[in-house]
């Protein structure tokens, strides 16, 4: 906006409204007129002379309008304010065959024009601090750069089309800059060529949708369509906002959203993301209520691959996210700090992939992963060498094609109140080489488990630091009562294995000392004396 405006404009109405009343008069004056010679010439009966008083009260009406009205409505004025005609944007931007035009919002004036689109955006861009692009087909060949903050970039729909070509990465905004908006817009990435490498440094030209080399901004109601590399890429940025976009068919490299570097303070929420042959979302601070459908299919990476770092600042919330007909790896635990809550996660067949998959290269410490459903991935959940500190807690896990929650060698972890349904395998799969310490296996149901060994490799649990109870289908503590005659009785005792503890009562002392063996299915219990007795009994099974 300029920085002052003109003073309002002033009309008078006063040439108007004695236009209209000079007008009736003359009109009555001359019905007056003519009224007389009507009236003496065909001597008019009752209506006439009705009519007659009817026309002198108008003409009484025009009297009162011309001496009173008129007078108070010629001193009256129309305002006209500044800025009434005035675009909200310093620069609009249109298309009229070939040609681009570029009128600037506050005088009016076409400052720029001509057949580059190229050219004529990016002069707006450089001399203004809002562009609206009308509807129409704008084909750049080099990047848009944005290298000013609080700059605003915004399309009047989806058929706002900037279609960048070859290498070309569509819109840069450079270091430095915060607050830039890009907003209801279309990327056709279609004519540029596929990533064969990662993501640039800043200033390379790369295939991208939208270069966020800067801190701070939003890229908000875009549709972001067949990009050649990332759609949406930040190298070592801060707090962009990613909300309500549509982003489909991603070629390359990493993601579809993809914040880069030391900080990964992306907030992505609300985005759909479709047909991705990459990973659709690859770290963020705050990765919330996403629907990603038909993605990863060249298995490069994780559909989602949380944020995370070494301290709490680094913490990272994934949230209430739809993955559907995934192919790969679906949500990646990086690093430290996460919180992957209330997903929902569908595998394509045939995926050879985890549901969810510690990072087997990072410390991945101090984890929630509590009530998400996966269903379908090779295994449900894996927890790999570098993993610590960590709860698993009331997901539901079904129809893994192997293992329901695999354990490589993590240490110091709670695995509770899960439910595991209809397993290939294992319901929890231990990997040989892990000893598991200070860990809590507990509350857990195993339902319709394909290998009898519900626990794989149980023996690799230290109970002497760590607890396994209360599983359904898993049993571990068991307790009842039988009556029997004479010395011995044998019952089965319901145990996941043979029991390492026995502990018995009698109703009566006339047994005199008693003792206990038993295998993998039965209790033995043997007293000194004949007789008939009730024997309360309850066993353990701490592998």
């Amino acid at each position: 906006e300029p920085s002052s405006l003109p003073a309002p404009t002033l009309i008078s109405l006063e040439p108007f409204t004695y236009l209209a009343v000079n007008s009736l008069s003359s009109f009555a004056f001359a019905f007056m007129l003519f009224l007389g010679q009507i009236n003496k010439r065909f001597k008019l009966k009752l209506p006439h002379k009705l009519l007659g008083l009817l026309a002198l009260a108008f003409i009484w009406g025009v009297f009162i309008g011309t001496y009173m009205v008129a007078p108070a409505l010629a001193s009256s004025t129309v305002t006209l304010e500044p800025g009434s005609f005035v675009e909200t944007a310093s620069y609009v931007i249109w298309t009229d065959g070939t040609t681009i035009y570029a009128k600037n919002g506050q005088t009016g004036e076409i400052e720029f024009s001509g057949t580059d689109a190229t050219t004529v955006i990016q002069n707006a861009i450089n001399n203004g601090y809002s562009v609206f692009l009308k509807n129409g087909n704008y084909t750049i060949t080099t990047y848009l750069q944005i290298s000013k903050s609080n700059f605003v970039l915004r399309g009047e729909s989806w058929q706002a089309r900037i279609i960048p070509q070859g290498d070309n990465t569509a819109i840069m905004i450079k270091s430095g800059c915060s607050g830039v908006i890009i907003e209801n817009l279309m990327i056709d990435g279609s004519n540029q060529a596929t990533a064969t490498d990662t993501p640039p440094n800043e200033g390379e030209e790369y295939k991208l949708g939208i270069y966020f080399a800067s801190s701070g901004g939003i890229v908000s109601k875009c549709y972001i369509y067949n990009t050649g590399s990332d759609s949406i890429y930040g190298a070592g940025s801060l707090d962009v906002l990613v909300i309500n976009n549509y982003i489909k068919k991603t070629r390359g490299w990493y993601a579809s959203i993809h914040a880069h570097g030391n900080n990964h303070n992306f907030v992505v929420i609300g985005n759909i993301i479709e047909d991705s042959h990459v990973g659709a979302i690859r770290h963020g601070s705050i990765i919330l209520g996403n629907k990603i459908i038909n993605c990863g299919k060249n298995y490069k990476d994780a559909i989602i691959y949380t944020g995370g770092g070494a301290t709490p600042n680094d913490l990272s919330i994934v949230a209430n996210n739809y993955l559907y007909n995934v192919t790969g790896i679906g949500i990646m635990v990086y690093y430290g700090y996460n919180i992957i809550s209330d997903n929902i996660l569908y595998s394509a067949s045939g995926n050879i992939k985890p549901g969810i998959l510690f990072d087997q290269y990072e410390n991945t410490y101090y984890n929630i992963v509590k009530d998400n459903i996966i269903k379908n991935f090779r295994h449900g959940m894996e927890l790999s060498s570098y993993t610590r500190f960590t709860r698993v807690v009331g997901n539901l896990i079904l129809d893994p094609e192997y293992d329901g929650i695999v354990v490589n060698q993590a240490d110091i972890i709670t695995i509770s109140n899960n439910i595991i349904n209809n397993t290939g395998h294992y319901g929890i799969n231990i990997i040989s080489g892990t000893t598991l310490t200070y860990s809590i296996i507990e509350g857990n149901h195993f339902l319709n488990i394909g290998y009898s060994a519900i626990i794989k490799n149980v023996d690799l649990i230290d109970t002497t630091t760590s607890i396994i109870k209360n599983n359904v289908g898993y049993v571990t503590e068991n307790s009842g009562s039988v009556e029997f005659s004479g010395t011995s009785v044998s019952f089965a005792h319901g145990l996941a294995g043979t029991p390492t503890g026995v502990w018995a009562s009698f109703n009566s002392t006339g047994y005199g000392g008693w003792t206990w063996t038993a295998n993998s299915t039965h209790i033995t219990i043997t007293v000194a004396n004949t007789g008939d007795y009730t024997v309360y009994w309850r066993a353990e099974y701490k592998p």
